[in-house]
């Protein structure tokens, strides 16, 4: 099975928070819609987040969302999380 990852971020993202290797997971989704959402509540906040949609390349089937947050900014990231899903 081949995973095509699809990087959705707003504008605000710079070339050094893209790097992979500085960001964590903070929640996962299966809903696009709630993976927005959490985003944009993050950001409000002033953390900057960015969703991954895992998507299956041969089915094109989403496999869910992710959304990543640098990895300072986790623990921040995890108080604001669980109010996002409510």
């Amino acid at each position: 099975m081949i995973i095509r990852l699809k990087l959705q971020m707003n504008l605000k993202t710079t070339k050094t928070s893209l790097n992979m290797e500085n960001r964590v997971i903070v929640y996962t989704t299966t809903s696009e819609q709630e993976a927005y959402i959490v985003r944009d509540r993050l950001e409000a906040e002033g953390i900057d987040a960015m969703i991954l949609d895992v998507k299956d390349h041969v089915s094109e089937v989403s496999g869910g969302f992710e959304i990543h947050v640098l990895k300072e900014q986790e623990d921040q990231a995890k108080l604001i999380v669980p109010q996002s899903a409510e």
